[in-house]
């Protein structure tokens, strides 16, 4: 007998190791799934913040450049401006031309001839 229970014993165990075997696949199967599935969802997160900020830098370094041109066309203006005010200040062509024109003065002896504007609308 006790060679047919060490056949029953033996073959209980089997079964028993085959079943558990079994019921171990799917868990790890499970677990793996979920760490695949952690693992893809923080790749897509820092895909996100990582094509986010590009998208933000990217943007500011085009304001950036549009604000540089400015600040060159700026410079470029505010020193023209100052060779008018110099030459306002010390060349006499230059008063005598803007009194003339801006502000509508004349010599002593100038003749000024007056024309009508055409109002044939």
């Amino acid at each position: 007998m006790s060679q047919a229970a060490n056949t029953i014993l033996i073959n209980r165990v089997n079964s028993q190791s085959k079943a558990s075997a079994l019921v171990n696949v799917p868990y790890h199967r499970l677990i793996d799934a979920c760490v695949l599935m952690v693992f893809l969802a923080a790749v897509a997160i820092c895909s996100s913040v990582y094509l986010r900020g590009r998208t933000e830098l990217n943007a500011a370094i085009m304001k950036n450049e549009t604000a540089s041109r400015k600040v060159e066309g700026l410079t470029v203006e505010v020193e023209r401006l100052r060779r008018d005010i110099e030459r306002m200040k010390t060349d006499p062509r230059m008063i005598e031309t803007i009194a003339r024109q801006k502000l509508g003065l004349v010599l002593p002896g100038d003749v000024v001839i007056k024309i009508k504007p055409d109002q044939s609308d």
